[in-house]
């Protein structure tokens, strides 16, 4: 007797606490699996009050069928995640109380129906005089599961085996135009196995591109002159107020992650050497003059030769052709010439435009971008792409609510020093003593 209510009493603390954390857990599986301990625990006490026909029935239509299908669906579906946004929602909290009164009102009909339920005498009559006393309730139950009804017993159970199947087939399910992401893939991904960039860049506004893509895991490789290096390694501020070529701090955060590589291109092993990297790498980029990859021999036309799926990126301040294609400077003419300067300052002063090299941090983004939809289009086609990207014409992009209104009112944007057409308080006002 004591052993039995030791049982009696751990069952009811297991599924009074599995009950809980059902609604409790944040993942949505390990809820399905405290559904699953709950069913498991409860059929145990049917099991000891001598309820077996329930207790069955609970592990086999909710254990065996109804709770891994539930897991099988949360695991196709993907619920945790919002699960998740549901627990952590400001507006959550305002369905309880409607949700306290239905559950009132549904708890008070349940008393009503239970409270006023009463069986026929002849129903019970005719129940009792079916019941054979010389065998149990287990044996009872077997007679009719498994010899009376043994065929409707394994059709039940071949449905609910095709159901599971079924689950399991739709969880991993190919189908197209739905991009799935692989974890494991990812994470065992070898070096050699992601994108390959050669980078011609120089500066900043290029630097700080391929910089973006070795963040997100790509071989860069970085190539400079042996007799004219990157102008960068000259920017401020430097470590320890040395200068010096290894010194600038500005030219380290433009190119952390990367390879480094110094040719003269002058010489042909070093077109040699060029010529192997474009058959290795998935992008080439460049921010130099229109011409001066063509005059080493690294045109479109030759690098497509050697490589037909190669992205090549050349950007520079006005682009690679029209008028303005020779025009050569850094980020603060790409200011100027985009209309930057006008905006900025005060009306009564000279231009000022913003600070520092403007288009060396604003082109960044849509080079980036567009690196990113080249390679999608890459890895989907197995075409390459000629890509190339005017800084000025990126910071445009910038000022287009002024640009538009001047295409559609003829209205000109002026310089309202340090004042804002948005955001408020922002101009100051002078003091004057009374």
């Amino acid at each position: 007797m004591i052993a039995h209510s030791i049982f009696f009493y751990f069952f009811s603390i297991v599924a009074i606490i599995s009950a809980i954390m059902v609604t409790a857990s944040k993942n949505t599986v390990h809820s399905v699996f405290f559904l699953i301990l709950d069913f498991i625990s409860i059929s145990c006490l049917f099991i000891m009050i001598g309820a077996e026909f329930l207790g069955m029935i609970m592990l086999i239509v909710y254990v065996g069928a109804v709770a891994v299908l539930f897991l099988f669906v949360v695991m196709m579906l993907n619920v945790a995640q919002q699960k998740n946004q549901w627990f952590s929602s400001d507006t959550s909290s305002r369905h309880i109380p409607v949700g306290l009164i239905i559950s009132a009102i549904i708890f008070f009909e349940l008393i009503i129906v239970i409270g006023g339920w009463k069986y026929k005498p002849d129903l019970v009559n005719s129940i009792n005089s079916s019941i054979n006393s010389e065998i149990t309730n287990t044996h009872s139950l077997g007679l009719v599961l498994y010899t009376d009804y043994i065929h409707i017993f394994q059709i039940s159970g071949m449905i609910l085996l095709i159901a599971m199947i079924g689950a399991i087939v739709l969880t991993y399910r190919q189908r197209e135009g739905v991009k799935k992401q692989s974890y494991v893939k990812q994470i065992s991904r070898e070096r050699s196995e992601g994108v390959k960039v050669v980078d011609f860049m120089w500066s900043l506004a290029g630097p700080f591109t391929t910089r973006a893509l070795a963040d997100l895991g790509a071989t860069v490789v970085k190539i400079e002159s042996t007799h004219k290096p990157d102008a960068a390694r000259g920017f401020l501020p430097v470590w320890d107020n040395e200068p010096g070529l290894e010194r600038s701090a500005l030219f380290d955060t433009a190119n952390a992650g990367k390879l480094s590589l110094a040719l003269n291109m002058n010489r042909p092993e070093a077109l040699e050497v060029m010529h192997d990297l474009i058959g290795w790498a998935d992008v080439l980029c460049d921010s130099f003059s229109p011409g001066k990859m063509d005059s080493w021999g690294l045109s479109w036309e030759k690098v497509q030769g050697l490589n037909p799926r190669l992205i090549m990126l050349s950007t520079c301040l006005t682009g690679q052709s029209g008028p303005t294609a020779n025009f050569a400077g850094y980020g603060n003419l790409g200011a100027a010439l985009s209309g930057f300067y006008g905006l900025a300052g005060w009306p009564d002063r000279a231009p000022s435009g913003p600070f520092g090299a403007y288009t060396d941090y604003t082109s960044t983004h849509f080079m980036l971008t567009t690196l990113l939809a080249a390679l999608d289009k890459q890895r989907r086609t197995g075409s390459g792409e000629d890509i190339a990207l005017a800084q000025t014409e990126a910071a445009l992009h910038f000022i287009a609510p002024a640009v538009l209104e001047a295409s559609a009112t003829g209205r000109l944007a002026t310089a309202i020093g340090n004042d804002d057409s948005d955001m408020s308080p922002q101009k100051p006002t002078g003091n004057h003593a009374s």
